[in-house]
Order: structure tokens, then sequence, then C-alpha cells
């Protein structure tokens, strides 16, 4: 009998729920490279399946050098409190490899976009940025 593993085909998507999908479309193509797809609003049974009962919302998926990126987001009665890196288990962080850290420190700069820490961890020199939405992103480069 396989492994569930043995059956995977590709890598999906990385969804990420937003509170303004045009606005997240905006600032991930700014600042990462994201290349939308497709756009649509959706029927509530997306709501039904992701614990938003009874809700529709509207999505954006896209590319960030060829992983997909999807943004989500859900008619929701009140609004969804903002991520915190520290206080749940789940996503923790995602990152996208750069390849000249102070060109990207320059683009960051020119967008308004704070570098809220970075650091040398191993062979790697890693710019963390946050979206609009409070969303942690590590920007990994080289160092040396």
């Amino acid at each position: 009998m396989k492994n569930p593993g043995d059956h995977v085909v590709e890598f999906a998507h990385v969804a990420i729920l937003v509170s303004d999908v045009e606005r997240s479309k905006q600032w991930y193509g700014d600042v990462l490279g994201w290349k939308e797809l497709f756009s649509q609003r959706t029927p509530s049974e997306l709501g039904d399946l992701n614990g938003f009962t009874g809700k529709g919302g509207d999505i954006a998926m896209g590319e960030i050098s060829g992983v997909r990126v999807e943004f989500v987001h859900m008619h929701t009665d009140a609004p969804l409190t903002q991520w915190r890196r520290n206080d749940h288990y789940g996503m923790f962080l995602m990152s996208v490899r750069i390849d000249d850290v102070e060109a990207v420190r320059a683009r960051c700069g020119a967008l308004g976009v704070d570098i809220v820490r970075e650091g040398l961890i191993g062979q790697s020199h890693t710019l963390f940025v946050v979206d609009p939405d409070g969303q942690e992103l590590a920007l990994v480069g080289p160092y040396g």
C-alpha cells in the first residue's frame, strides 16, 4: 500500500487570508513580483469548507517565482484579527529567495516597506518585512 505522499503530483498553492484582495495584489506584486493568474468572487461553499459558514468571498490566484500564492478575503460579519507571529501554531513564515540584498533593501525603501529586522542565518542574509495584514515574510539572500 502506498503512502499518501506517494500520490502527490505537485505543490498546489498557499492561501493567505487577507482583509483586502486588491491591496494585497498590489503589495505582493510590488514587493515580491506576484503575477495574477485569475480573480473571482466565490460562493458560500468556499466559506463552508473553511469555517466561514454561509459566507462567500473574493480570491485572487497568482504566482511568485512559479509558486502559486492565493489571496482570500472572506465576507465575514466581523473583522478578523491581524496575524501575530508568536501566538499561534500553523504557518510561521513565508520566505522567498532573493539574489541581491541591497537592491531589495533599496526597492523596499522606495516602496515605503519597512524592514522590521534582519540578520545573518547560516549562509543567508535575511530581511524580514510585514504585509498590510501583519503576515511576516522573509526575503532570503546570500551574504559575503
